[in-house]
């Protein structure tokens, strides 16, 4: 197992190195409710946005954003070119939207309308690195 969070009524996320999203009983008897799965695309992080009760499934290899349904299993939308791949990398900024941090951008992930705003900070960061260097 890569990666384990808490989710609502009393379940657990998991991911491991066979992409499937598990979705556990968080209380005995500990048992396997669902697991998920979108053809083609790899896992690196998942995040649970407790106020639309959606999970994030971030794709390293496949540069890519799933957000899941919860109450159905099911992936609502992919969002592809996102690039997320180490953890902690997807952070809440209020009840509708999550930030995606990579090295070259920030996406912003409206979870309401489904659409996504790109920020690049490329420069930026290569302005630091200049900087430091000097």
């Amino acid at each position: 197992v890569f990666q384990m969070i808490p989710i609502s009524d009393n379940r657990m996320a998991s991911f491991a190195d066979d992409n499937i999203i598990k979705i556990w009983r968080s209380e005995a008897p500990y048992e396997l409710i669902k697991m998920m799965k979108e053809d083609k695309r790899d896992i690196s992080q998942i995040y649970y946005f407790k106020k639309r009760d959606y999970l994030f499934s971030g794709a390293f290899v496949s540069f890519s954003i799933g957000l899941w349904n919860l109450k159905t299993y099911q992936c609502d939308t992919v969002f592809e070119d996102v690039q997320c791949f180490f953890n902690n990398s997807i952070m809440e900024i209020d009840e509708r939207r999550i930030a995606i941090f990579s090295i070259q951008a920030i996406y912003i992930i409206d979870t309401i309308h489904f659409t996504i705003e790109h920020i690049s900070i490329k420069n930026e960061i290569s302005s630091l690195l200049t900087f430091a260097i000097l």
